[in-house]
């Protein structure tokens, strides 16, 4: 079908067929190791307070994108999606870890 300089072509599905053309599975399997796992306890700072707090991980949150590095948070066994949550590279085992990492940060 011609309409002045643009050329319109009509296309026809078969829908009997439809199925071949959208039928496409990929499947990957990857295996994603945290450094912490639900039911340890661990230390961090507090976003709101800045006050190092002490929490028993009851959920884990990795988003892995498409493109870049995947990210790890834990959730506190009582914490809910929207109270917030702490990365992973900010959480320690013990307090000790945690007092390292902020000296560390602190020049005099």
């Amino acid at each position: 079908v011609s309409n002045g300089c643009r050329k319109y072509v009509k296309s026809r599905i078969d829908f009997n067929n439809f199925n071949t053309f959208i039928n496409v599975t990929y499947t990957t399997t990857m295996n994603i190791t945290t450094k912490f796992s639900i039911g340890d306890e661990l230390f961090a700072i507090d976003k709101k307070t800045a006050k190092a707090v002490k929490f028993k991980v009851g959920r884990i949150f990795v988003h892995v994108p498409q493109k870049g590095t995947p990210k790890v948070e834990y959730f506190g066994e009582d914490m809910l999606i929207f109270d917030g949550s702490y990365d992973e590279d900010v959480c320690f085992a013990t307090i000790d870890e945690l007092i390292e990492q902020v000296k560390s940060g602190i020049s005099i």
